[in-house]
């Protein structure tokens, strides 16, 4: 069923899917797996619960693990009702816990006078994690910002990552072995934390074969059966055990989970709180990064669309209400929510399972994890750990570039060596590092043109056409994409460098930088114009500025550009328009003065008509019309009346746009022939011809140019081969122009 955006479209979605899978089929066909979820979320969510508060206040772990559980109960109940995927199963999650336990312990050591005021305090810490990160979850789906996670990088990410599974595997060995780093090896000490390991070590390795969530419930049974095998071989009692710190002692029997009350709200230490906001807002910028990955790695392994937002939106309220009650971050757990894809039972019953099992242990006391074994705490641990670590560490040699992977160590080195909150804003500078750099190699500019390759939008006479051709040369265009700022605005500067020095070529007299396809111009870039400038006026060309908007002609001319010729500046709207300036200024200095407007059509026909042409009695087949004002000549959708020979002044074509307006096309100039397409063609004229001020022009009629191909048919045959040599060089022009602007 198609997934819904809104937060009550996709309740009733949830609840008429919750209703068809409390059939008795589906009911019993999703038990099994149900209570194995719940089973396996309960073990990762009492593990990081008490990582939370295990090195702060150790004697306090016991409400940090009701907590947990109350935690993955009700957000468990908000992804119920409001996710997009039916299976996704809530829980507690790795990396904000490891970064809340530092926070726990800044917390703790500067209220060291203050013992009473410790509690209050972390809980007070925790629940504004939660709250901050619910509020931003929500936030950024109600206002569609799901795709944000596209523009981090993916080394800063991975530093991220890494850098986590660092915390909880330091964590874990802190839990096992305490702080002393060099006490590791000693034999007591080493059976405490090398068991642990490597059972996490050899399912590390076996889901890289086999890839299966409940392989880490097998391992974690494995394991309690294990320790107790050992305990009942080597005849150490249950009360010897919890003293030497095997078993997770002075877990009451019930009455464990202890939000924020009124009275202990008053004994909480605001300022210390605040002095954590560093590590309180990694913890939810993480919680964002690990939920908007997961989710999109979720949408790969289900194979069907899960709206990113929706998630959003469904994990704020969950973390809401979870920090409302003084709860722990939490967003979907990735591993069991395919579970159901994989057994072809996609129901929302999983989740639901699994938030009951969390509750039902809540309820019916803690004190049966008094005989949970910490060794098992310390291999979740080690296994969440590991896995951050090696997707990044080990997969990420293979899929990184040299570069990105050494961001990766790079971070996590000052994580490790520094702090959390250190590593990431590290990875934050790193990130506009890797833009700027990175951008700054892509060249703004998307095409180098001459005047040769490319032309303005008037059609020119043959003899104009060869002197352009001839001169086009010395005409530069570059156009620019993107976003021009100090690191990009370099590579105009190289293009200018390059065209200058070529010997090869003739000096260039014009360069046209236009502005079209330019997103941003950030004010950084401007000294480089300024530069370019000082070199046109140096070296004696125009530096001429096109299709800039109104923003940007203010940013540029609060630094003097202006439309400018003395100046060597010059500001047109469009490029076509600066081309056809730079045109008619490359033939007034050919033909020694203004440009010629006048051809003659007697002239044009014995220049292009074979010798011995009787050229006279061809002219008589057309009629001369002289035009004071503008006139509409052909227009568009007409059918074709005859072709037209422009002997003097300008034409502009236009085509008629569905706003009732006209775009203009192109401009003609003396010595064009136009109209020939529709006589030939017989198709009705595809835009409209307007003749600009006065005009002289020769036209020939459909129903003269029948009557010469059948009183003259020797010269009509030299008539259409001048057509079709005019048509023939129109076309490579057009050809010409497609060619060099296909890239953009």
């Amino acid at each position: 069923m198609p997934h819904s955006d809104t937060l009550p479209g996709q309740l009733q979605t949830s609840l008429n899917e919750l209703r068809d899978d409390l059939a008795p089929a589906r009911l019993l066909a999703a038990l099994p797996t149900g209570l194995m979820n719940g089973l396996t979320g309960a073990l990762v969510v009492i593990s990081l619960s008490s990582l939370v508060f295990a090195q702060a206040l150790p004697e306090n772990v016991p409400q940090g693990v009701a907590l947990g559980l109350m935690s993955t109960f009700l957000g468990g109940l908000a992804i119920l009702l409001f996710s997009s995927y039916p299976a996704t199963i809530y829980v507690v999650q790795d990396g904000p816990a490891a970064i809340m336990s530092l926070a726990a312990v800044g917390i703790v050591a500067q209220l060291a006078a203050s013992p009473e005021r410790q509690l209050p305090t972390v809980l007070a810490a925790v629940a504004l994690s939660a709250l901050l990160t619910g509020l931003a979850y929500y936030l950024l789906g109600r206002f569609q910002l799901g795709n944000l996670i596209r523009y981090l990088p993916y080394p800063v990410i991975g530093g991220f990552l890494a850098g986590t599974g660092w915390l909880l595997f330091k964590g874990s060995l802190d839990l096992l072995a305490g702080q002393n780093l060099a006490g590791l090896l000693e034999g007591a000490v080493l059976l405490r934390w090398l068991p642990p390991l490597l059972l996490a070590l050899a399912l590390l390795f076996l889901l890289r074969r086999i890839s299966h969530p409940y392989l880490i419930t097998a391992f974690s049974l494995a394991l309690v059966l294990g320790f107790y095998a050992v305990m009942v071989f080597s005849g150490t009692t249950l009360a010897q055990a919890q003293a030497q710190g095997w078993l997770m002692a002075s877990m009451p029997g019930g009455g464990a989970w202890q939000p924020l009350t009124p009275a202990r709200l008053a004994l909480v230490d605001w300022p210390a709180v605040f002095s954590q906001s560093g590590n309180i807002l990694t913890a939810v910028f993480t919680s964002l990064v690990a939920l908007l990955l997961g989710a999109s790695g979720l949408e790969v392994s289900v194979r069907r669309p899960i709206s990113l937002n929706q998630e959003l939106k469904a994990n704020g309220i969950a973390n809401l209400a979870s920090g409302l009650l003084s709860g722990m971050i939490g967003y979907a757990a990735i591993s069991l929510s395919v579970m159901g894809k994989r057994i072809g039972l996609e129901s929302r019953l999983f989740g639901l399972l699994t938030g009951l099992v969390s509750l039902s242990m809540l309820l019916l006391g803690l004190g049966t994890l008094r005989y949970f074994p910490v060794p098992l705490l310390g291999f979740l641990l080690f296994f969440f750990g590991l896995s951050f670590l090696s997707e990044w560490l080990l997969d990420g040699w293979r899929r990184l570039s040299p570069g990105d992977y050494a961001i990766v160590w790079l971070i996590l080195i000052v994580i490790a060596t520094v702090g959390f909150l250190e590593g990431v804003l590290l990875g934050l500078l790193l990130s506009v590092l890797l833009f700027v750099l990175s951008y700054s190699q892509v060249s703004v500019v998307s095409r180098e043109l001459d005047g040769i390759a490319y032309s303005s939008r008037v059609d020119r006479r043959p003899e104009h056409r060869a002197i352009l051709d001839e001169h086009g040369a010395q005409v530069l265009v570059l156009r620019l994409r993107g976003f021009v700022f100090f690191g990009t605005a370099n590579s105009i500067q190289a293009r200018l460098q390059a065209r200058l020095e070529d010997r090869a070529r003739p000096r260039l007299r014009y360069l046209i930088i236009d502005f079209q396809h330019v997103a941003r111009l950030d004010s950084s870039a401007i000294n480089s114009f300024v530069m370019m400038r000082m070199r046109a006026e140096a070296l004696g060309f125009i530096l001429i500025f096109s299709g800039l908007s109104s923003e940007k002609r203010a940013q540029l001319e609060s630094e003097g550009f202006k439309d400018d010729l003395v100046a060597h500046t010059r500001i047109f709207a469009a490029l076509d328009y600066a081309m056809e300036w730079c045109e008619d200024e490359l033939l007034k200095a050919e033909e020694r003065g203004a440009t010629v407007l006048t051809h003659s059509l007697q002239k044009a026909l014995k220049e292009n008509l074979p010798s011995g042409t009787d050229v006279k009695r061809l002219m008589g087949y057309f009629e001369r019309q002289e035009l004071p004002e503008p006139r509409v000549l052909i227009r568009q959708g007409d059918p074709p009346r005859g072709l037209y020979f422009l002997e003097s002044g300008r034409a502009r074509v236009e085509m008629d746009e569905s706003d009732g307006g006209r775009a203009w096309l192109r401009t003609m100039e003396s010595g064009v022939t136009f109209g020939e397409m529709q006589v030939y063609s017989g198709q009705a004229a595809s835009a409209t011809v307007i003749t600009a001020g006065p005009t002289v022009v020769h036209y020939l009629s459909s129903e003269r140019l029948a009557q010469m191909e059948k009183e003259q048919p020797a010269l009509a045959i030299a008539f259409h081969r001048f057509i079709a040599n005019v048509i023939g060089a129109r076309l490579i022009q057009q050809n010409r122009a497609l060619n060099d602007l296909r890239d953009e």
